[in-house]
């Protein structure tokens, strides 16, 4: 039994540390596409994004995160990646999914994502990240965190559902970066409905 416990933190740590190596390399071939310097999603498929805030490569490399500049950085991606639906980069019927557990639920459902709890198989997965998503989380706090499992929610949206959000995304980050809201003309989310959605 022990043996058996031996090999499975091997292979986490293991897994873990190629993650952090690779994360560079990810980056440069476009693999994780980041929208802010801690803001990424994989394309699953054409249809389906993960989203993910920062590896642990991004949070050792950025040396002053925090949870207000997490959230700054969060809603300039989500800005951008709304940016990347209108310029046809991003399939408004695409779902865009996630796993962030640092977020609280209200702050979630002002950006306008759906929450739903994991599944087994998501259950199991999110087990082995708890160790990484501790640390990731004491950084971030500056002080020792744990996260529990119980702290994992799956949020997910449709991209014509955040393309929807578009303003209040340039909003938040406008008043959390004490800028001027800039006067940029927004698309019609009417076409894209007509077009994408409908």
């Amino acid at each position: 039994m022990l043996y058996v416990l031996v090999v499975i933190i091997s292979i986490l740590l293991l897994w873990r540390g190629l993650r952090f190596l690779t994360t560079p390399f990810f980056k440069k071939i476009g693999f994780y596409q980041y929208h802010s310097p801690m803001f990424f999603t994989i394309s699953l498929t054409p249809k389906l994004y993960e989203i993910h805030l920062g590896t642990s490569w991004d949070f050792f490399k950025m040396q002053k995160i925090n949870p207000k500049l997490q959230m700054i950085y969060l809603t300039q991606g989500l800005l951008n990646l709304c940016e990347k639906i209108e310029a046809g980069l991003i399939n408004p019927k695409a779902t865009i999914k996630g796993n962030l557990y640092f977020l609280k639920e209200s702050s979630v459902l002002k950006f306008g994502f759906h929450i739903r709890d994991l599944n087994l198989y998501e259950s199991l997965l999110t087990f082995f990240n708890i160790i990484e998503s501790s640390i990731l989380l004491s950084i971030s706090y500056k002080r020792l965190s744990f996260v529990r499992l119980n702290d994992f929610k799956v949020i997910y949206i449709s991209a014509y559902e955040l393309l929807q959000n578009k303003q209040k995304f340039r909003f938040l980050l406008s008043k959390m970066t004490n800028h001027e809201i800039l006067d940029i003309p927004k698309k019609s989310l009417q076409v894209y409905k007509e077009t994408y959605v409908a």
